[in-house]
């Protein structure tokens, strides 16, 4: 009990400690300051107003954090720092003066005035028109100093005296920097220097002894000054040294043995100097060495550079390096034990360095190597046993260079490989050996050479492939490649094929990619592509993505995906094609986007549809409406014709045109087509038969038949049970009807088809045209009524034609019994009657003459 009291009251005193020595802001005004929340920090003041005239001073802070003071250009030190005491800060991790003016004081005496405790890091920021005092620095307590934009800062002996507290020391951009051998002698326990300006301020020369007492100096950054050369021993104290950047100087040489003393060094960079020459066993024997990075820019400070640099053999002999960058280096040649006893060495990359070949056995003491690169060079032939015992190898890279081939018996030892490129060669033939000597690659980069084919025989070795560029090649046909790529290759996401000379056809209709995990992305454009034709799962699964731009792809019935894609207003929404509507050749100077699904139909048989198609007809195929349509117009047939055609899963419905032809039954030809198996009778939907001679239609329709044109042909009535049929079709499945321009019975005949017209009409598309013609006058039958064309006043009228001339008959045969022998005297006696009648006949109706 008394040891919980005990931790009570020891917990209270910490919370209040804590409020005593950090920064509190209750108020609006602490000091002479006015102070507000800060979305970076806790508080911001303002002194000693808000007001942009009166304002000399911006202060951050974040108690027992930071704070950063921000001056007002032409503040005083006695104003600054006046401010500054008045708001005791407390404690402070890291203290920052942003171009505000040097105290009068040293800073360490400043720090205490302003009531901040604990300082870790001072940032000094200063003017880099005003001279920084050098006895400013003296007495500091900092562990970590920075010092910036300042000016002709001489670093005497006194300049850090009593500051050996300092560990981590920064010297940027101050112009007229001096260093002599005493600069650091009261910092024994400096770990980490930096000195960097640039080449218009930086230092250009340095005293053989001015890094003379940092013996734990760990971390060494000359980077960005004018150095030109560095004089003997210059490290030779530095026996902790493990990172040293001399990058981005003037250097041309570098002392013999430069290194010798240094054993603990892990990392070197040279890069972006002059070099000439490098001294021989430069690094040899470093047993700690882990990255030498070397990289050399065409720097117009290189006055008089040689145009080659020739790398001593025994450079990296016998050290732990693990990992060689040469960039931009004009070597030429590498020797051959320029890795010799390299046993450590996992990665080499040497770019843009001109090598013709790479030595045979340059990689003989390098088992462990995971990483090869040699792009950007002029290499055009590489020796079979270059990779020879490298079976830790994962990527091999000689992209820009310029090989015709790579024989497979360069892979022997490298069945870990993972990554190859070798883009932008001149390569005409990869052999598919390779895949089974590599059967772990994941990403293959082929593109920009001069291949004719895509590469795999054995396709199963691609299974682990996730990328594969052949862009830029003269490929012209990728059949077996693309459908399996989907179907098998589950871990493919990128297929680059684009810019070939592939033609014709993309056929992926009966692809499956149930099997695939991840979305694989195929890049065809820029080629001579006309069509892709996909499968319904693909287009439900959006498993695969193509890009098609640049193709002149035809705007026939395999372009409906693709415009339904294009018409689709949800942005969100995974694309399945990347194309350009305008990369389509449509009629009338369309863009896809423009032209009606209705026209979008593929004409067969042909090259992408084999289906036979009825002689003397038409076939084509529309796969928005899984439509067939058939167009036998005009070929003078009597009857339909047998075969209708259906393409196996892409069509349910026949179109079937035959339109003036001259069929007079209808009957009979769809009976003799429903008996017919092979026909697809059942699966018109629509049926064109104007402009035929039918008297006599039936019932006998298909039983899916949306629309029937019985329209221009010399049907005078219908049959009550065919105007049943047309009645329960259209209050069942809305059967659309073309009657028109028929010559209709004037009588009771066509009572039934006006009761339909009546209750139908909109389902009759020429309503109107459906016509009598009673008395040498038509009427519109849908407008008449029942006693207009069947009443007893209209038989009368109809037999008032009969009548008449059944009269005129009865006249004439009377005449012909009353007078027959004068008639025939008459008519004889005319040089014309003698045709009717002969002289015996005339003789012998004469009267007998009285003797």
């Amino acid at each position: 009990m008394k040891f919980l009291v005990k931790m009570r009251m020891v917990f209270v005193i910490l919370i209040y400690c804590e409020g005593v020595f950090s920064f509190q802001c209750d108020e609006s005004m602490v000091g002479s300051c006015h102070c507000a929340s800060d979305k970076k920090a806790t508080y911001q003041l303002h002194c000693p107003s808000y007001q942009p005239d009166k304002k000399r001073l911006d202060v951050l802070v974040k108690p027992r954090e930071f704070a950063q003071v921000s001056c007002v250009r032409g503040t005083t030190s006695e104003e600054v720092f006046g401010l500054l005491e008045q708001l005791q800060l407390g404690e402070l991790k890291t203290l920052k003066f942003n171009r505000c003016p040097f105290p009068m004081e040293t800073y360490q005496k400043t720090i205490e005035n302003m009531g901040i405790t604990e300082v870790k890091s001072l940032v000094i920021q200063g003017d880099p028109r005003k001279s920084l005092d050098k006895s400013l620095m003296q007495n500091l307590t900092v562990i970590a100093l920075d010092l910036r934009y300042s000016a002709n800062v001489e670093v005497d002996a006194d300049f850090f005296k009593n500051s050996s507290s300092i560990q981590r020391l920064h010297f940027r951009g101050i112009r007229g920097l001096q260093l002599n051998k005493h600069s650091f002698n009261h910092l024994p326990n400096l770990q980490n220097l930096g000195i960097s300006c640039g080449k218009s301020c930086g230092i250009n020369t340095l005293d053989k002894d001015v890094f003379k007492n940092l013996t734990a100096l760990e971390d060494l950054n000359l980077h960005g000054n004018a150095l030109t050369e560095l004089p003997d021993g210059i490290f030779d104290n530095l026996s902790n040294l493990t990172k040293l950047n001399l990058g981005n100087n003037r250097l041309r040489s570098l002392p013999k043995n430069v290194f010798q003393y240094n054993d603990k060094i892990e990392e070197a960079i040279l890069s972006f100097n002059c070099f000439d020459s490098l001294p021989d066993n430069l690094f040899a024997g470093k047993q700690n060495l882990g990255v030498f990075d070397f990289r050399r820019l065409n720097d117009k400070n290189c006055k008089n550079k040689s145009i080659g640099l020739e790398l001593p053999g025994t450079m990296f002999q016998n050290s732990s390096v693990t990992e060689i960058k040469l960039l931009h280096i004009d070597v030429e040649s590498i020797p051959e034990d320029f890795l010799k006893g390299c046993k450590s060495l996992k990665e080499i990359i040497i770019q843009s360095a001109y090598i013709k070949t790479i030595p045979k056995d340059l990689f003989k003491d390098s088992p462990f190597l995971e990483k090869v690169d040699f792009v950007n060079n002029d290499i055009s032939d590489i020796d079979v046993n270059t990779l020879k015992g490298l079976t830790k190898l994962t990527t091999f890279r000689l992209n820009h260079n310029n090989l015709s081939f790579i024989l497979p018996e360069l892979f022997t030892d490298t069945s870990e490989l993972r990554t190859l490129h070798l883009s932008n060669n001149n390569i005409n033939n990869f052999s598919d050996h390779i895949w089974g000597k590599t059967p772990k690659l994941e990403e293959l980069d082929l593109s920009n050479n001069k291949l004719s084919r895509v590469p795999g025989g054995n396709l199963k070795e691609f299974l682990s492939l996730t990328s594969l560029k052949m862009n830029n090649n003269l490929i012209r046909s990728v059949d077996t490649m693309i459908p399996i790529g989907i179907s098998t290759f589950r871990n493919l996401n990128t297929l680059d094929l684009s810019a070939n000379n592939i033609s014709g056809n993309i056929d992926i209709r009966r692809i499956d990619t149930g099997a695939r995990s991840n979305k694989l992305s195929i890049d065809l454009s820029r080629n001579k592509i006309e069509r892709v034709m996909l499968s319904d799962h693909l287009m439900t699964t959006k498993k695969v993505k193509f890009l098609l731009t640049k193709n002149p792809l035809v705007c026939d019935c395999y372009a409906t995906e693709i415009k339904e894609e294009a018409e689709t207003k949800n942005y969100h929404q995974e694309k399945l094609f990347n194309v350009d509507v305008d990369d389509f050749v449509c009629s009338d100077k369309k863009n896809l986007l423009e032209t009606s699904y209705a026209d979008l139909t593929c004409p067969f048989p042909s090259e992408i549809l084999n289906e036979k198609c009825p002689q003397n007809c038409s076939c084509n195929l529309n796969r928005y409406n899984r439509t067939v349509s058939v167009n036998c117009a005009g070929q003078s047939l009597s009857q339909i014709p047998e075969n209708l055609p259906l393409i196996p899963r892409e069509s349910d419905e026949i179109i079937l045109h035959m339109e003036n032809n001259f069929l007079t039954n209808l009957t009979d030809s769809l009976l003799r087509l429903s008996k017919n198996n092979l026909s697809n009778f059942e699966s018109i939907t629509k049926l064109y038969l104007s402009g035929n001679r039918l008297e006599y239609i039936g019932n006998s329709f298909p039983s899916k038949l949306k629309y029937l044109g019985l329209d221009n042909n010399k049907i005078q009535s219908y049959q009550n049970k065919t105007l049943q049929y047309f009645h329960q079709k259209v209050e069942g499945s809305k059967l659309d009807l073309k009657l028109g321009n028929n010559p209709y019975d004037c009588n009771c005949n066509s009572l039934e088809l006006n009761h339909f017209l009546k209750m139908f009409y909109s389902h009759v598309e020429d309503s109107k045209q459906v016509t009598l013609k009673c008395l040498d006058t038509e009427k519109e039958l849908f407008i008449l009524n029942e006693k207009d064309f069947c009443s007893s006043l209209s038989l009368i009228t109809a037999l008032i034609p009969a009548i008449f001339i059944f009269i005129i008959l009865c006249i004439l045969l009377i005449l012909h019994i009353s007078y027959k022998e004068t008639i025939m005297i008459y008519v004889f006696s005319k040089s014309w009657g003698k045709i009717f009648f002969s002289e015996e006949q005339v003789d012998k109706n004469k009267p007998a003459t009285r003797s």
